[in-house]
């Protein structure tokens, strides 16, 4: 897990001038840091549920397939990436039709696709609507095409649904949102030297939004918690506790045959529906007597293949995962080429990395589906209204505004 928290390192520097690529390979290093201070380093010196697995052989296994992971990304990934983007990714004419029909979908979603116990302090399950809403949030931003007033609408949007998210104890959606946001609008002109101060800060309100997870609203309370992450190395749960569950997967597998754990691929594709993995007997009864986990309370992008196909289904779909990420390293190439659904889906890539690398996996691949296809149906709409001197040039989407 040391190999993994440096490669993990040497991925960020390598891909520091490409914002689409610095931002998940900054995440990924901050998950491994947290697995390595908290499951190997001993650092959460309070009980912990999330840490049963330490010492076992499951996480020794664990830390393998992390490292073999990387180890395929970084060898996919070319020597020499690029910057980008170093201007604004948007449309060169806007469409206000298109930005006004994204938004009342975010919003409309962000209000009614999360349960009923929602509330200040409380967690709840968001539907998998309330998070793929985001997708619109993704095509309205490309078609603002620079224009100030959609641009402000969006803004007055998004802080909406990250009031949703944080109300409710959610992280995942509003940072994917902003990453969104950031990518395309921001990130040419901002410099490490301003990023990384925000970034810290926004790393303390979303860990004190954690701490608030199943209670009220309480200074105290996110003190105390802040004061204990502090202490085991400003490791985050989120990531410890969903590495916790990967290594649960790998326990789970000896429960199973290759058949029956094959045979359950395609029915978890189709409804993502709860996955027990109940792990009983392979942790220390006097600790914990019975334990079931559920796959939504996240698992790692390479653990979901270990547990159908072994080692021989972490390499192949890891070295895709690189090919993905390379193809983002490579764009700055042939951006005069690119269509509007090649950009989004690019952005999509980048900006929900906090989702499919520890949550769900399916995520990456369904999410850049439903972005080809709403971007191209406003693609097409958008050629359909310009004027007709201008439908050649409409013909190349991904025009990108130079400052």
């Amino acid at each position: 897990m040391v190999s993994s928290t440096a490669l993990c390192a040497y991925l960020l520097v390598a891909a520091r001038k490409n914002w689409l690529l610095a931002i998940p390979f900054a995440f990924m290093l901050y998950c491994v840091y947290s697995v390595l201070m908290v499951q190997y380093l001993g650092m959460l010196k309070e009980y912990s549920p999330y840490t049963l697995f330490c010492g076992t052989a499951y996480a020794w296994e664990g830390a393998s397939i992390v490292l073999a992971f990387l180890t395929c990304i970084a060898m996919v990934l070319p020597l020499d990436v690029r910057p980008f983007p170093t201007m604004r990714i948007v449309s060169d004419r806007g469409n206000g039709t298109i930005v006004a029909a994204c938004l009342v979908v975010v919003v409309l979603f962000g209000a009614i696709a999360q349960s009923s116990s929602s509330g200040t302090g409380r967690m709840v399950v968001s539907s998998s609507l309330y998070e793929y809403s985001i997708a619109f949030l993704l095509v309205a931003l490309y078609f603002t095409g620079g224009d100030k007033r959609y641009i402000s609408a969006i803004i007055f949007v998004l802080l909406y649904r990250i009031y949703l998210d944080l109300s409710t104890g959610n992280r995942i959606t509003s940072l994917e949102m902003v990453a969104m946001v950031f990518i395309m609008l921001i990130s040419y002109r901002t410099r490490y030297r301003v990023a990384i101060p925000l970034c810290a800060a926004a790393l303390l309100v979303l860990l004190g939004v954690g701490a608030l997870r199943g209670g009220e609203f309480s200074l105290e309370r996110i003190a105390d918690y802040l004061s204990k992450t502090f202490e085991s190395g400003l490791a985050w749960d989120g990531a410890y506790s969903a590495y916790h569950t990967s290594l649960a997967v790998l326990a789970t597998e000896g429960l199973r045959s290759s058949a029956e754990r094959l045979s359950e691929f395609p029915t978890y594709l189709a409804t993502v529906s709860v996955w027990p993995f109940d792990v009983s007997g392979f942790l220390d009864p006097v600790r914990e007597a019975r334990v079931v986990y559920y796959h939504n309370a996240g698992c790692y992008f390479p653990f979901y293949f270990h547990y159908y196909l072994g080692m021989w289904g972490v390499v192949p779909f890891s070295v895709l995962v690189g090919c993905a990420l390379r193809a983002l390293a490579l764009i700055p190439e042939r951006e005069g080429a690119l269509l509007a659904v090649g950009c989004i889906a690019a952005v999509w890539i980048s900006a929900t990395c906090f989702r499919w690398f520890q949550y769900e996996p399916t995520s990456l691949l369904r999410g850049v589906a439903i972005v080809f296809i709403l971007s191209a149906i406003a693609s097409a709409y958008s050629r359909s209204n310009q004027p007709k001197s201008k439908k050649d040039e409409g013909l190349r989407e991904c025009q990108m505004q130079h400052r």
